[in-house]
């Protein structure tokens, strides 16, 4: 495309602040600076808005599972990891460093997760996991039925839908 002489514009964010950045240097090249600032304005209140909600909420641990086999999870340094940050989640994951790292069947029985995140059409249902991991019938997040799918198009691709995510998060966790 250079080489015929088109603009390029190439994003790449990895957290919330890069989702922000990218926009509004679209909304730059697009002459929708304002539009864009405006957006990105409205974007930081309800995350304030989600992060002040979720404050007084007892702390909960949490396994954001990006794939069953290999069992990973989004570690601390992920923009998965923002979402729980903000809903005052514990990630199980957080002392690794790596972004996404494996974990073994016994390494979850010992985190004991009381919410277990993972993405829809990755396993046929909930009720799924005691079938691939039947051991994991003791941990909190199985026993109290927090186990969660979230859309994967809408939660692994970091770009504007982020706070949409959120809130679609905080719901599923906070109206059950």
């Amino acid at each position: 495309l250079i080489n015929l002489r088109f603009k390029v514009f190439v994003t790449n964010p990895r957290d919330f602040v890069g989702i922000e950045r990218s926009f509004l240097k679209i909304g730059k090249i697009c002459g929708k600076q304002d539009l864009a600032e405006k957006k990105i304005s409205e974007w930081e209140d309800s995350l304030y808005k989600i992060k002040r909600m979720s404050a007084n909420l007892p702390k909960r641990r949490v396994a954001f599972v990006i794939s069953w086999n290999p069992l990973m999870l989004a570690g601390e340094k992920t923009f998965l990891n923002e979402f729980l940050t903000a809903l005052a989640l514990e990630n199980v994951a957080s002392a690794s460093k790596l972004r996404y790292p494996i974990f073994s069947r016994e390494e979850i029985l010992r985190a004991n997760p009381q919410i277990i995140i993972y993405p829809r059409g990755s396993i046929g249902s909930p009720d799924d996991v005691l079938k691939l991991f039947p051991e994991w019938k003791g941990i909190e997040a199985v026993k109290e039925n927090k186990i969660v799918a979230v859309n994967p198009d809408l939660f692994f691709r970091p770009g504007p839908r982020f706070v949409k995510a959120l809130n679609v998060l905080y719901e599923k966790l906070n109206t059950r």
